[in-house]
């Protein structure tokens, strides 16, 4: 009786510990390759996100960016430095600054993360320039705060490539 109640505890001990292997080898999985913790640094993204925020990015996710997606991506040209702005520009679309306003395709953007009064200028470093044209497989992605520098983004540095795209924010804590 005795040997009998041995065995059922050492199979509930390989059991358990089976168990406990595998979840920790899923864990190891996702925390390498899909979910990803990260602490923004700057204010570009601000109101939405602060210096200091914390949040949950999520990898491999097979979709393509939507308009308002939050991103995060490689500066173009830069294997190191990574970015998290706001997709507001598709394939294919026109995106142009007019008096503050950001308009796809002719059409004002409805962009109610922004804080109130603050007009998006153009292109920082060249202000005279406010119109692109959108290749496929790339993005126009600007930062929440519109102040003028404020963010380092698409009016700057051009389109983002899909390829470059490294993961989506899905939350912050």
């Amino acid at each position: 009786m005795k040997r009998i109640q041995n065995k059922k505890k050492k199979r509930i001990m390989l059991i358990l510990s089976s168990c406990l292997m595998l979840m920790m080898g899923i864990s190891f999985t996702l925390a390498i390759f899909v979910i990803r913790f990260s602490e923004l640094r700057g204010n570009s993204m601000s109101p939405t996100f602060e210096n200091g925020d914390k949040v949950l990015l999520i990898r491999h996710l097979k979709k393509e960016p939507q308009r308002g997606d939050v991103v995060s991506f490689y500066l173009p040209g830069s294997t190191h430095t990574r970015l998290v702005k706001r997709v507001v520009g598709l394939p294919g679309e026109t995106v142009s600054i007019e008096d503050g306003i950001v308009l796809i395709d002719g059409t004002p953007l409805s962009e109610p993360y922004i804080e109130p009064g603050i007009k998006t200028t153009g292109q920082i470093a060249f202000p005279n320039k406010s119109t692109w044209v959108i290749p496929e497989g790339h993005f126009f992605a600007m930062g929440d705060n519109r102040r003028y520098d404020a963010s380092n983004d698409s009016r700057n540095f051009g389109f983002i490539s899909t390829k470059d795209i490294f993961a989506f924010v899905v939350y912050r804590f």
